[in-house]
């Protein structure tokens, strides 16, 4: 182990805590009930350090009240067992929404010794790098366990005295708050946008405003992409394309982008141009955005429509906003073809009717979604940096180069 400065001292996790416990759930497992305790899995915490609360069981009251372990305090820090976000860390902080909750079988609940260790520096610790990885070294599979309770006899902390603990705390809280704001600005951002367009066009699901009905067909000229036939991939005319994976709403992932070969006759049919929209035909469906030339010579595969709007009746911009309230309030759902997979067909695209407002308002619309986008951009590009920066004190924090 590194040397540390005057006045540390390495420490295995059981030398420094004073509880490690898990949960557990009623005897015949948590049933459906109406009202209880909430009882939080691996599934509620979240891979950046906080929770995400979609789905969380209740347990009866007379049940938690029972319990002698497991029950959350605030500032506990807690580790995820096994499944499939083993390793993740959370802390339980102010903001957290339950006055009352536990931890199921699953998780840890992890107190340090008060006057020992300052539980955020125990977050920020099990949260980085050094942390996941030492946490990670004795689980060998959901299977069989997962992490098992002897993983504090392994790991081992740099310990500072406690008001060092609370300096360094201090400042990864603060570089924390600047990527967190960067983020939700972002978030904000994109629920403006939501916001006018239903202020501008109504409740498309309605088509409240009573605007003109058209077919997507009669607006636009639309085309599946190039079946994926691996045979005949033999490098001749190798390109890269687009599936299904790489169309986000609003946005793409290029990523790790695929090669397949295209003749020159199919390089004619399915190169991408700018302002063409690329629209999901299975998965989430209708998951769509514009293509605005992020690459030269890209091209598209058969799980994704290309549809080219008339820009005299339909504004892309327009278009995909309103098929994201589609793909959310069912609007897809006597479209789509059913077998084991729900698809939208070419077919059944071309025949969809859509509320058609004029094109001088979706013109409107589009303008305020590039100035949006513009600023998010700004947003997304400090939140990088405030991140790299975050990382970067967090290599710093446990070396004591941090403070003084």
């Amino acid at each position: 182990m590194r040397e540390l400065p005057e006045g540390w001292a390495w420490k295995t996790l059981s030398d420094v805590l004073s509880t490690l416990e898990n949960g557990n759930r009623p005897k015949g497992g948590i049933k459906d009930i109406e009202e209880g305790i909430p009882s939080i899995g691996g599934e509620h915490i979240s891979p950046f350090g906080g929770f995400k609360f979609d789905k969380v069981k209740l347990i009866p009251e007379d049940f938690y009240d029972s319990m002698k372990r497991g029950k959350l305090n605030l500032w506990d820090v807690l580790v995820v067992k096994d499944g499939a976000t083993t390793g993740k860390v959370s802390i339980v902080k102010n903001d957290f929404p339950f006055s009352k909750a536990a931890v199921n079988e699953h998780v840890f609940l992890l107190r340090g010794i008060p006057d020992v260790l300052d539980q955020h520096y125990l977050f920020f610790h099990m949260f980085s790098p050094s942390g996941q990885s030492q946490v990670l070294k004795t689980f060998h599979g959901a299977a069989i366990g997962g992490i098992n309770t002897q993983f504090i006899k392994n790991y081992h902390i740099p310990l500072p005295p406690l008001p060092t603990q609370r300096r360094i705390v201090a400042i990864l809280e603060k570089a924390e708050q600047v990527k967190n704001w960067h983020s939700e600005q972002s978030r904000l951002l994109d629920d403006y946008l939501k916001s006018v367009f239903l202020e501008m066009f109504g409740d498309p699901m309605q088509n409240e405003m009573n605007w003109k009905i058209e077919t997507v067909g009669n607006l636009s000229e639309s085309r599946l992409g190039k079946m994926l036939d691996k045979k005949q991939i033999i490098g001749n005319n190798l390109k890269f394309y687009l599936g299904n994976s790489n169309v986000k709403w609003f946005d793409f992932d290029l990523n790790d982008l695929l090669e397949m070969d295209f003749s020159q006759e199919e390089q004619d049919k399915f190169e991408l141009k700018n302002g063409d929209v690329l629209i999901c035909e299975g998965g989430d469906i209708g998951r769509s955005a514009i293509w605005q030339s992020q690459l030269s010579d890209c091209y598209y595969q058969k799980a994704l429509h290309r549809l080219r709007a008339d820009e005299q009746k339909l504004n892309p911009y327009y278009f995909v906003h309103l098929m994201f309230f589609y793909s959310k309030f069912g609007g897809f759902k006597d479209y789509a073809t059913q077998s084991t997979i729900a698809h939208l067909t070419g077919f059944k695209l071309k025949k969809m009717p859509i509320p058609v407002p004029p094109i001088d308002l979706q013109s409107k619309f589009a303008a305020i979604v590039q100035h949006t986008e513009k600023v998010k951009a700004q947003h997304e590009k400090s939140a990088k940096q405030a991140d790299d920066l975050f990382n970067a004190l967090m290599q710093k924090a446990f070396t004591g180069e941090l403070v003084a």
